[in-house]
């Protein structure tokens, strides 16, 4: 499932339409349509809007999350890691290649510990 499809499928389940979502989150509905039509590049500050209006995790619109309520798997190192990657421009060029490392670990332990179901 790709990011348009989680974005639309968690609006869908609240019964939301894309003009409710832009009400609720402060996001433009222009851009909440251009997302889920899969023509604008996504940024981090708007999703995060838009996750929290959804009442979810941000993460679990970027990728496949496997658990009934669309969360992203619970991690408490690839939260970490996430959390600092977002900081990484304060970070040394020599620990970023560690944080790089660990968050594709971690992304890849969960991928594994997840796997993505089909219906």
């Amino acid at each position: 499932m790709s990011f348009k499809e989680r974005l639309k499928s968690a609006r869908e389940r609240l019964g939301w339409t894309q003009q409710t979502l832009a009400y609720k989150s402060g996001v433009s509905e222009r851009t909440i349509a251009s997302y889920e039509s899969g023509m604008g590049s996504t940024k981090s500050s708007i999703v995060s809007k838009l996750a929290t209006a959804l009442g979810v995790n941000e993460n679990s619109l970027y990728f496949d999350a496997t658990l009934g309520d669309g969360s992203f798997p619970p991690n408490v190192e690839s939260c970490e890691a996430i959390e600092a990657w977002k900081n990484r421009a304060t970070i040394a060029e020599e620990k970023l290649q560690i944080l790089r490392d660990k968050l594709l670990q971690a992304l890849a332990e969960s991928a594994v510990q997840y796997p993505n179901k089909k219906e």
